[in-house]
């Protein structure tokens, strides 16, 4: 060979299969498990709660208004026409706003666990916890009986998710997913 050419020789030598024959494999990350795909279609179905929620406070923004001008009254008899309005659209703006960022976490979450990203478990699992306990306060704040239905109804889903997340075929999935052994 002349001065600077490369030996051919060098590319693409394979290294000697260890002793045994057989080159080590790196295992192939486990299918999803039943409860995983259960844990997703519950985290879809919570998402799909919140968007009902979204549209339920829409239609009942007239009674919503009714409760409100009645509470600020109370508070301040010399609260005007306009300041009523003016709260009420506030407040339905930030709970239509609230609402669609709680659906799309949902939505994200389960993408996410769904991929068996470890990180998505543990942040699904502080929003459970953040969920429930504000469940939990709502229930000694006057509000409608749908609301503290709907709320109920996250909680459970919520629950439910989280044990499926949570269980060993679910822990294996993520492991597996996250290249530990």
């Amino acid at each position: 060979m002349a001065g600077n050419e490369p030996n051919p020789a060098a590319y693409g030598h394979m290294p000697a299969p260890p002793p045994g024959g057989r080159m080590p494999t790196a295992r192939p990350p486990l299918a999803r498990p039943r409860a995983m795909d259960l844990a997703v279609r519950l985290m879809q179905a919570g998402g799909v709660l919140a968007l009902v929620s979204v549209v339920l406070t829409i239609l009942t923004r007239d009674s919503i208004r009714d409760q409100v001008a009645e509470r600020m009254r109370k508070a301040d008899s010399s609260v005007t026409q306009g300041q009523i309005d003016s709260a009420m659209s506030v407040g339905l703006a930030i709970g239509i706003i609230w609402g669609l960022f709680v659906a799309a976490l949902w939505f994200a979450t389960a993408v996410a666990n769904g991929r068996g990203q470890s990180w998505a478990r543990i942040l699904a699992s502080v929003f459970f916890t953040i969920s429930a306990v504000l469940t939990i306060l709502g229930f000694f704040q006057q509000s409608a009986a749908l609301s503290k239905a709907l709320g109920l109804g996250a909680l459970a889903i919520g629950a439910f998710a989280m044990f499926c997340m949570w269980r060993p075929e679910s822990t294996a999935f993520y492991v597996s997913r996250s290249g530990r052994s």
